[in-house]
Formats: C-alpha cells, sequence, structure tokens
C-alpha cells in the first residue's frame, strides 16, 4: 500500500487528492447504476417464458457504459450464470447493437435477436443443460430453475430445451400451439420433460402426454 501511495504521490495524486476523486467515482457509478434501474424498469419486459423484449431503438443510443450495464443485468436475469461475459465479447456486441451489423448475436448464454424496433432476448439452446432424472428428484436446474419430478418408483427421463425436434411433435399433436404469442427462438428453449426422445411435458405450454405412468415435473423460477 505504502508503495502504491508513493506512486500516486509521484503522479501528482496525494492522498487528498485521491480520496476526492474516489468520491467522485461513487458518485458516478451510483448515477449510472440509476440510469440503469430506470432503464430495465421502463424499456425491459422479462417474460414468465423466461425472455425479455427490449425496446430496441432506446436501447441502441444508450452511452456505451450504461448498454454494458444494462446487458450484463438481462443476461444475469436470463441466463443462470454467475460471471458477466467477457469485455472483448461486450464490445463487440455493443458493437453489433449500435451498427445493426448482425441482428441475430449470442453473448453470455443469451440469443439476442432484432425485430423492428424489439430485440427479443432469450436462453441460447446450446447453453441449456440436458440431465437425467427419475422420480423423487429435486434440484435447481441451470442455475434458475427450482425442479421437483415425482411419478411412480423408478420411472426415469431427461429435462432440456424442446429444441427442434419437440417442437415438431407436440404441434403434430396440437396444432392450436402453432398459434401461440411466444416467439419461435423461445419455444425452442422452454424447459422440456423427455421419457427416452418422447415429450412427456412442457409445463410453460401447459402441454402434456403420457398417463399416470409418467414422470411429472414442476418447475418455478
Amino acid at each position: 500500500i505504502r508503495q502504491l501511495v508513493e506512486k500516486l504521490e509521484i503522479r501528482g495524486l496525494y492522498p487528498a487528492r485521491t480520496l476526492k476523486l474516489i468520491d467522485h467515482l461513487t458518485v458516478l457509478r451510483q448515477q449510472f447504476s440509476g440510469v440503469v434501474s430506470v432503464f430495465l424498469e421502463r424499456a425491459v419486459r422479462i417474460m414468465p417464458e423466461t425472455y425479455g423484449v427490449v425496446h430496441f431503438e432506446a436501447l441502441k443510443h444508450l452511452p456505451y457504459p450504461i448498454l454494458e450495464r444494462v446487458l450484463v443485468q438481462i443476461i444475469a436475469k436470463l441466463s443462470g450464470r454467475i460471471y458477466p461475459p467477457r469485455r472483448q465479447r461486450l464490445k463487440f456486441s455493443i458493437e453489433n447493437i449500435k451498427s445493426i451489423k448482425t441482428i441475430d448475436f449470442t453473448l453470455g448464454g443469451c440469443r439476442f435477436i432484432v425485430k423492428g424496433s424489439k430485440m427479443i432476448v432469450c436462453r441460447d439452446q446450446r447453453s441449456v443443460s440436458i440431465k437425467q432424472v427419475i422420480a423423487g428428484n429435486n434440484f435447481i436446474w441451470d442455475g434458475l430453475f427450482r425442479v421437483v419430478i415425482s411419478g411412480p418408483s423408478g420411472v426415469t427421463g431427461k429435462i432440456g430445451p424442446l429444441g427442434k425436434k419437440g417442437w415438431v411433435e407436440i404441434v403434430e399433436k396440437c396444432p392450436e400451439l402453432k398459434s401461440i404469442p411466444i416467439p419461435h427462438p423461445v419455444r425452442l428453449t422452454l424447459p422440456t420433460l423427455f421419457d427416452n426422445d418422447e415429450v412427456v411435458e412442457v409445463p410453460s405450454l401447459k402441454y402434456r402426454s403420457g398417463g399416470l405412468k409418467k414422470l411429472i415435473i414442476a418447475i418455478n423460477r
């Protein structure tokens, strides 16, 4: 610490001046946090199906430091990851947003899709884990969901994203699902209970196939 203080003094930053600078930075950080909170409250909607709808025009005009913090906060809400994305990836994504070079990109386990004046943010299907389950299991899945598996003793299955194959399977059985308002990329990420490769249950869509011999999933955030 003494060496650090000496180096600062050599550069003209004496203790009193350093403390004053720290105070200014603290106030600035608090102001940034306030702006981020207001933006998240007014321009971002987090939906029950674990995706977000962002006012894209407002997002792309945010100053760089605010935009960076907004992206980190959205990712934290939707991905379940503890650590934020790497700064280089964040920088590249911000450049994408401001220039609209790419209207569909991934960052921090999430997928960002620009659609007109809105941006849809959902989990990247590749980042959703697949887990084997058995009746009686009770656990946190992907850092986001409390999952409880019930059913006949010894019966096994797996949970994972619905995926394209699963979506085709359930709309063949229930064609009315095609008209749901959930964006297509989000549908493919919905938590799903499988029996081998057959879809047993998709709680978000209130879809279930199979009788009492199948597992049952209860899932909450």
